[in-house]
């Protein structure tokens, strides 16, 4: 991975003759100039980079074209640079927003008509660094394409002629969702990124589609997306990371905008953190799967506090300096279903002060690691889940059993753990309210049970008593218990399908939304007519 350094307000200069005056000669080489895989960034803009000695220099040329103030005095030999936190303190100059959007934030083309030279970049501070963000100009309007968070007071704009102005910010406002749903004509910007917003409960942004229509009499259900593919390179360009790489996250949204209902993706990052924890003598390693809403995050704190594998001993201290060292807070991964929750609270609400009548449970759709994210908080959480489909997710879906065969069922296994994560107890009646498909591929290889992200050595065990480690024959001896377990749903086998879904399967899915859209209780559409898809249903 390539490392990227994000530079704000000071800046290193090697430049020879300063540092090394009285001990060298001028001209004489100090050292060799190397290419560098760093990745140098000067307040949100890529510069050239090199590597002199182990240290990282820069040009000052790339300051001088960056409106930083850059001299050079011949006479003395020396080089001055002023203004380098560019993005305060630089201008008397202002504009005055009473409000502004945290999404596509407008600037009204009157405040930038008494610029006397066209705009050429725009710069705000967020997420802790400052940033030059994209924008669009419409109808002389310009709209930011960033989230600005809450507690944000000024923007700066650079002109080309006549240098910097502070834009002044009164209030961050909620968007009016109808007028970006008017502005933005293609479905693709039909979006507002909305920042984390730990007041209300939630550490992460959220990407959140919005309708085409906004009809106060067509109850509207929230689908609910997994972040499966949302993995940040770097923290230094973090926002707009999250701005260019958000849309993959709907892959699995298509139901969604077909049936013109809302969709949202929290966009929590994929950290990867691995530890090492002794076990049956040995030591194994393991890693966290935060898009996969694995066991050690959603039990986080006790995997920071060192209390998660009772009897297995492992460097809780470790864990948390990966996360600091890697520039994660942790208090951004406790209690990430609880995050979950209110973060759909608050959509919800949103959606609501824009005129939609909003159903407060939700709809989830999901494939592989995302069916688990999906499938997983449904269990956790079914009562604020009206309908899922979990796909190629046959093979490791939460058993709705604590014990099987006198061997207890940790989660994600099963829901021995449900108390001990959610703080209530597993109820099979508010579990079988839920409509549920539970899907996998007659011929997936994709076992993810060999993978340290996805299982560790204590939850294989438990499961390799019970279940065939091939992961085909895994998903039909699963489907065996779930069948005698009490617990209603409908699972199907993708026949001749490897880790994808089938046509007909995804017609299926759609008319399985649809059906549940008005339906008092769970409801599965009659699977005649559709080839290829072996099932069982238990709904009674």
């Amino acid at each position: 991975m390539k490392k990227k350094l994000s530079i704000v307000a000071i800046i290193v200069l090697l430049i020879s003759g300063i540092s090394y005056a009285n001990v060298l000669k001028i001209g004489e080489v100090i050292g060799e100039i190397l290419h560098t895989d760093i990745v140098t960034y000067l307040n949100g803009n890529q510069v050239e980079s090199f590597n002199i000695n182990g240290s990282t220099a820069i040009y000052v040329k790339s300051l001088n074209e960056l409106g930083l103030d850059v001299s050079y005095d011949n006479d003395t030999r020396s080089v001055t640079v002023e203004n380098l936190n560019c993005t305060k303190n630089i201008s008397d100059k202002s504009i005055d927003l009473e409000t502004i959007d945290y999404y596509y934030g407008k600037i009204p083309k009157e405040k930038i008509s008494s610029l006397p030279s066209e705009i050429e970049v725009i710069m705000l501070t967020s997420m802790g660094e400052n940033l030059i963000t994209n924008y669009q100009e419409i109808n002389g309007d310009i709209y930011l394409e960033t989230f600005i968070e809450p507690s944000t007071k000024e923007i700066t704009i650079k002109t080309k002629e006549d240098g910097f102005y502070t834009v002044n910010i009164g209030k961050v406002t909620e968007p009016d969702l109808k007028t970006v749903n008017k502005v933005f004509e293609k479905w693709e910007k039909k979006y507002v990124i909305i920042p984390p917003m730990p007041d209300k409960g939630f550490y992460w942004p959220i990407r959140l589609n919005i309708p085409t229509l906004f009809d106060s009499n067509n109850e509207k259900f929230v689908f609910l997306n997994g972040p499966n593919g949302f993995t940040l390179e770097n923290k230094s360009d973090y926002v707009q990371q999250i701005i260019k790489n958000s849309e993959y996250n709907f892959n699995t949204g298509w139901d969604a905008y077909e049936l013109d209902m809302p969709a949202m993706s929290i966009l929590i990052d994929r950290t990867g953190i691995d530890y090492n924890y002794k076990y049956n003598g040995k030591y194994e390693y393991a890693s966290v799967y935060e898009h996969g809403l694995d066991r050690d995050t959603a039990l986080f704190k006790e995997l920071i506090n060192g209390e998660l594998y009772e009897g297995h001993s492992y460097d809780a201290n470790e864990i948390k300096n990966s996360y600091i060292e890697n520039g994660w807070e942790l208090e951004r991964f406790i209690d990430y279903d609880d995050q979950i929750i209110n973060a759909i609270n608050y959509v919800q609400s949103l959606l609501r002060k824009n005129g939609l009548q909003v159903n407060e449970k939700i709809m989830a759709n999901g494939f592989s690691a995302d069916g688990s994210f999906v499938e997983r908080f449904a269990t956790l959480h079914p009562e604020k889940v009206k309908a899922y489909f979990a796909g190629a997710s046959g093979d490791d879906f939460v058993l709705p059993i604590s014990t099987l065969r006198g061997v207890e069922l940790i989660y994600p296994l099963g829901v021995a753990d449900n108390k001990r994560i959610t703080g209530k107890d597993f109820e099979m009646a508010k579990y079988n309210q839920v409509a549920r498909i539970i899907h996998n591929g007659e011929l997936d290889d994709n076992n993810v049970f060999l993978f340290n992200d996805c299982y560790n050595e204590i939850e294989r065990d438990i499961a390799y008593k019970l279940w065939p480690k091939e992961g085909n024959l895994r998903s039909k001896a699963l489907y065996e218990e779930f069948s005698r377990s009490g617990a209603h749903g409908l699972l199907i086998t993708d026949l001749n399908m490897k880790h994808s879904s089938s046509e007909n399967m995804r017609d299926y899915i759609h008319e399985f939304f649809k059906a549940n859209l008005t339906s008092d209780g769970p409801v599965y559409p009659n699977l005649e007519g559709y080839n290829n898809l072996d099932y069982i249903l238990i709904n009674k």
